[in-house]
């Protein structure tokens, strides 16, 4: 029998420390920094674990824990702060990384290359937008109007790797 990692019982070790700390006055931690530090060390270990199932599960959302938290871990402690329009946008150029780590993970589920680019466009594009680099007007009316499409390619390529996938069990 395998044994696990024992990340569960490490992680209580380090937050009961990093508490310890906190209270003696050693280093100062808000609970905030603590919860997001938690987040983010979650979606590194939920990624880590995602690669190394067969299955490849978790990629995405370890990749939306690890990030989020990362930035409110670095948000927390002053390093960095997004402006108030660009956080939304990030957080879908965040989702597109975790889909595309999916597909990285498993190359034959390429449909996820579909949201994958669609996400990283549009947050990219109202990125931009929102730091004056195209005129905001003009990007969301191309978001507004053409989105529809990448739900039309998503479908049509999860019909088309279903196909795919069955010929090759065959």
């Amino acid at each position: 029998m395998r044994k696990e990692f024992p990340f569960f019982a490490i992680l209580l070790i380090v937050i009961g420390a990093t508490m310890l700390l906190d209270r003696a006055h050693v280093l100062l931690f808000g609970w905030w920094l603590i919860l997001w530090t938690f987040i983010t060390i979650s979606g590194a270990y939920k990624m880590y674990r995602g690669f190394l199932t067969p299955a490849g599960g978790g990629i995405v959302w370890g990749t939306i824990w690890f990030f989020v938290g990362l930035y409110f871990v670095l948000d927390e402690l002053a390093i960095i702060a997004l402006p108030g329009g660009t956080l939304f946008p990030a957080f879908l150029i965040v989702l597109g990384l975790g889909f595309l780590l999916a597909l990285l993970r498993q190359p034959r589920e390429w449909h996820m290359a579909i949201p994958a680019l669609g996400l990283l466009v549009t947050g990219s594009l109202m990125v931009l937008a929102e730091i004056d680099y195209l005129g905001r007007s003009v990007v969301l009316e191309v978001i507004r109007q053409w989105w529809p499409v990448i739900l039309v390619l998503f479908g049509a390529a999860l019909l088309l790797n279903r196909g795919v996938v069955r010929k090759s069990a065959s």
